[in-house]
Formats: structure tokens, sequence, C-alpha cells
């Protein structure tokens, strides 16, 4: 079936005049799916710094060159309105992706070679959906096209947090190429993904959009992906949350999403360290809950960040970092390590102010007069060393907590009594 794609808010002769079939675009995206094995060993380079910077001179140069030829006209094509009107959002937009994917998250991300090049599976996805509907997004045929490609191929938590900014680059890419077409001003557009891997790029009978189309459009969908709430779009496209949803305690979709969030980075630092993907180890933490005695073991949490903890790890053969391994050990015995730690600091002080009296010839009164006067100002160097030490690397841990944003349910309903005083009646 073919729908309509109107644009929206833009003028009658902008709009697309072409339709697109968006159960191919889905049958595209699990064709997609069968080709996206990522590279095993990728090189890890990050091209987007680089690449947003290109973008941003490229838009801001269009801009004044817009700007100078609508001083020197008295009409202006509505290309150049909505850009001269909306170029804010585009500013917004090449920060907002910067700071949404910085180097170490785009680091784990999973990578395709593509023409010998290495790009975010995540980002070829957004690319090719952007398009194929010529930078008019929906977020339903987002969904679609999304939960389509999972069908054959599971995204990582990762991709799908990473969606977001793709699609915003992705509209950016499609922004500035038509731009160029309309302006003649010199671009170097992203590399073609119209045949990726041998999977041919077809538009089933909707040829491209005119640029004045794609360039209004775009900025409607950068608008739009602002306005949308990609917390809920990733927990309902998210399979391991999906997954994690079937507590058998039936306490995990009442959490707020802090805690969710939580058991969820879990997961993804054990698939790090193991050789099980992210679904499989949110199954085999399931299946955990099934035999668990007691009803603080039939938690999914109990086996994410509990006690239990150490029962999946071993079950999918975590092998965690040397990093990890020390804090842990650190952690194992807080009170001993922090107020050991303070102890032996102020010990070496009190040691390096005794060896300097005793470098200096003073005797024995004056070394004891030393060390008693250095005691407490050392002890108290420590503990600050210290404190400051716990703040760099001990990350802050949140209580896992219950969402009684819409209202407090029956069987937690409690009664507050406040003493106080009254001075009269």
């Amino acid at each position: 079936m073919l729908n309509t794609v109107p644009l929206i808010n833009a003028e009658p002769e902008a709009a697309s005049q072409h339709t697109v079939s968006h159960n191919w675009l889905e049958e595209f995206a699990a064709r997609l799916a069968l080709h996206s094995e990522p590279v095993k060993h990728p090189d890890n380079y990050n091209p987007l710094p680089a690449r947003i910077k290109t973008l941003g001179i490229f838009l801001a140069s269009v801009h004044n060159y817009f700007e100078e030829t609508s001083r020197a006209e008295t009409t202006v094509s509505n290309a150049a309105e909505w850009m001269l009107d909306n170029f804010y959002v585009i500013e917004q937009t090449l920060r907002q992706v910067g700071e949404d994917i910085p180097p170490d998250f785009y680091r784990r991300l999973p990578k395709l070679n593509i023409n010998d090049k290495e790009l975010a599976r995540i980002y070829t996805l957004a690319f090719i959906f952007t398009k194929a509907h010529d930078s008019h997004l929906e977020m339903k045929y987002i969904q679609n096209f999304t939960e389509a490609f999972q069908s054959v191929t599971l995204l990582q938590i990762g991709e799908n947090w990473a969606l977001a900014p793709m699609f915003r680059l992705s509209v950016l890419e499609t922004l500035a190429d038509a731009l160029s077409h309309i302006t003649q001003l010199d671009f170097h557009p992203a590399a073609s993904l119209d045949q990726w891997v041998g999977v041919p790029f077809d538009r089933r009978s909707r040829p491209r959009s005119d640029d004045e189309a794609i360039v209004i459009n775009s900025i409607v969908s950068l608008r739009m992906l602002a306005t949308q709430n990609w917390r809920d779009f990733f927990e309902a496209t998210s399979v391991v949350e999906h997954i994690l949803r079937v507590d058998p305690s039936g306490v995990y979709p009442q959490m707020d999403f802090e805690t969710r969030n939580r058991y969820r980075n879990n997961i993804e630092e054990l698939a790090l360290g193991s050789q099980f993907d992210e679904a499989a180890i949110a199954h085999e933490a399931l299946s955990l809950t099934q035999n668990g005695n007691g009803a603080h073991a039939r938690h999914i949490g109990y086996y994410l960040i509990g006690h239990g903890s150490s029962e999946l790890e071993a079950r999918v053969g975590y092998r965690s970092s040397y990093q990890s391994r020390l804090r842990r050990w650190l952690t194992r015995v807080p009170i001993r390590t922090y107020l050991g730690s303070i102890i032996i600091l102020t010990i070496m002080l009190c040691l390096a102010s005794l060896l300097y009296a005793s470098h200096v010839g003073g005797n024995l009164l004056q070394i004891f007069l030393t060390l008693a006067l250095t005691i407490l100002p050392a002890s108290a160097v420590a503990v600050d060393v210290v404190n400051w030490l716990v703040v760099q690397t001990v990350p802050p841990r949140v209580l896992p907590r219950l969402d009684f944003q819409d209202g407090i349910p029956a069987e937690f309903n409690v009664m507050v009594v406040i003493p106080s005083l009254l001075k009269n009646e």
C-alpha cells in the first residue's frame, strides 16, 4: 500500500508530490540487516568531529550567501526564506550532535566496512532512511523501520540511544547536499550508500523530490526530532528492555527510568566482557530468576546489580577489566579501604617529616616533637586527599527506586506521623 507523505507546515508547491511504500522500506530494512555484520576489529577512528565541522562551515557559508542575495533581490526562494528564518535550529543541531556522541561512545558502536571505510552501523541505517524519505521524517515510520531491522539483526543498547543524533546528522547531510545544488557552492557530500554490499537502493516509483522541498523537509524534521521523547522511543524499540520487563517479580516495569537505565548499563558492561550479546545476557538473567529462592531472588535486579551478580557473571563467562577488578576489590570492604588509606597516607607524611628532622641533625627530643606537631596536619591532609580520590574514582550510585509519578499504589500506602508541639489548642 502506498502512503502519501505530506509536508508539514510547508507551502503547497514545496510539498512532495510522490509516494513511498513504507512496507517496502521495512522489507528493505530486513534485507539490510542480513548484510550488517559488524567489523570484528575496527580501527575506532571517529570521523564525526571533522564532519560536523565541515557541515557547520558549509551551512554557514550558505546562510551568508542567502543573506547577500536577499539584499540584492526583491524576492527570494522558499529555500532561502527557510534557511534565514531557521538557521538557529541548524546551529543548535550541530552542537547537539557533537555533545550526544562523545568519542568514547562512538568508539563502542558497531562499525560496517562500506567502500573501504568504517561507518557506524546505526548511522548507515539513519542515512538510508533519511535519503529514502528526502528528509521528511515521521516517528511511526522510524520505529517501524527500526523494528523491521531488528527482526533480523538486533541493535545494541548504545545503537538505540544513538538513533536520535544519527538521524539529526543524516538530515544535516541531506540538507547540505540539497543546498549545494541550489547555490552551486562547493560541497563534498557524504559517501553514497545507495549500493550497500550488493543491496540495490530502489525508490520504487518515487523519484527524488526537488531541492527546495528537501530543504524545507529537513528543517521541519530537525524541529520534529528536537521535540520527541527519545526515552519512550528507546524503551519501545529496545529488545533488551522488552526482555527485562518480563521480570517475574513484576517490579522492573514499576521502577523509575534511572534505575532501569542502570540495569541496562550493567548488561552493556557484561556484553563487553563476554561472548554473549546483550539480549542473551538479559535472557540468562531472566532464567536465573525462574529458580530464585525468595522474593528478592525472583527480581531480575538481584542478578544485575545485587548479590546475585556473581552468579550471572559466571554463567555468561564475564571477564572484567583490571580497572574494574581493582574497583570491586576496593569497594568490597569500603570502610577498611577508606580508613586504611587515610592511615597509610598519614604514616607516610609523618615519616617524611621525621626523615627531614633527622637529616637536618635533630636530636631524639626534636624528632619526637616534630612527630607530635606533624601528626594532626598530616592526618587532615590525608583525609582531604583520600576524599578527593574517592570522588574522582568512585561514581555515585543511586539506590534503586520505584516510579510513583502517577500515584502511589494501594500496596505501598503508608502513614507519615510528624511529632509537633502546639502552643495553644
